[in-house]
């Protein structure tokens, strides 16, 4: 919606860029409905950056977070029904979508932040195969 109304406005396409995470938010949801997907927050918790994510929390069974994907918002989370804690982030498929939108919309481009959190670079190659 918003790149939609800037263009709107006038705005350039190749003036706009999309923001990417290299890092996620992480919350305690107040039930385990629909994953933690939408639910009010009571509290923040620890996520980190993404190749601590991708590298320690996906697929490990001692922190009992499952991987989902909200395919309206085309980003995953992570979701532990005990804790109810709940981890937004971008992931290789959801950069790939962002730069799939980028081309499509003739944006000038993404920025990120924080290069520091994908020590291993699993996103910055995502993107860079994505927008050459």
């Amino acid at each position: 919606k918003a790149v939609n109304d800037f263009m709107a406005a006038g705005v350039p396409a190749k003036k706009l860029v999309l923001g990417v995470a290299f890092y996620g938010h992480s919350s305690r949801v107040v039930d385990t409905t629909a994953n933690g997907l939408g639910i009010k927050t009571d509290g923040k918790m620890r996520a980190g950056g993404y190749t601590f994510i991708k590298d320690s929390l996906v697929n490990n069974p001692t922190y009992g977070l499952k991987y989902y994907r909200d395919l309206d918002a085309a980003a995953p989370y992570l979701f532990n029904p005990v804790t109810r804690q709940f981890i937004t982030y971008d992931d290789e498929w959801s950069i790939k979508n962002k730069c799939d939108y980028v081309t499509k919309k003739g944006l000038g481009g993404v920025m990120f932040w924080e290069y520091s959190s994908d020590k291993k670079e699993y996103l910055l190659d995502e993107i860079d195969k994505d927008l050459k």
